[in-house]
């Protein structure tokens, strides 16, 4: 596996992103920044039902902004988001159809610079007390399906961080050996 210095986990919600992040932290020495959603939105509010053009803009510049600034400082990153699910959710929700063209140009700027890492849907959603998130599985799935869209288009060969929760650690392991603690 090749190193890069900046890597960005795609998933939809609910595939298992923060579970990852967590690992990294604990195992390994490298940034993580996680690009949430969560500070636009609504008190106690699920994205699906809650995300308007304004917030759905504001998360797309708080995201590449984020990665600008680590590139910038030129530290070793993790990013738990990046401009494809941007693209995903808003094919699927159809929030702000005018940023499209503005997400295609920061993934096409900043793909020489990121390694992807893929997280598929594969276990049935968990809820918990995660109201931003909801459950909508059709939204994860129609979501999941235009992440991989995306990446196609762009031409992106992501890193599938698939399988059993041992299996994607070791993954990580492997991925990130050059950051280990």
């Amino acid at each position: 596996v090749s190193q890069s210095r900046y890597y960005c986990m795609v998933g939809a919600s609910g595939t298992g992103k923060t579970t990852l992040l967590d690992y990294i932290k604990k195992n390994f020495n490298i940034e993580v920044t996680e690009v949430s959603a969560r500070p636009f939105l609504p008190p106690d509010t699920d994205y699906v039902n809650s995300l308007d053009l304004f917030s759905q803009v504001l998360i797309t510049q708080n995201r590449f902004v984020s990665f600008m600034e680590q590139a910038i400082d030129n530290k070793p990153t993790v990013f738990s988001r990046s401009p494809i699910d941007s693209l995903a959710y808003e094919r699927v929700l159809n929030k702000a159809p005018f940023i499209e063209k503005l997400l295609q140009r920061q993934i096409e700027v900043s793909k020489p610079l990121i390694q992807y890492l893929y997280i598929p849907v594969e276990f049935p959603m968990e809820s918990k007390d995660d109201t931003v998130r909801g459950t909508n599985e059709q939204v994860q799935l129609q979501t999941d399906w235009q992440i991989k869209k995306a990446l196609k288009e762009h031409n992106i060969e992501a890193l599938n961080l698939g399988g059993e929760l041992a299996v994607r650690f070791g993954k990580l392991d492997n991925i990130l050996k050059d950051y280990k603690k």
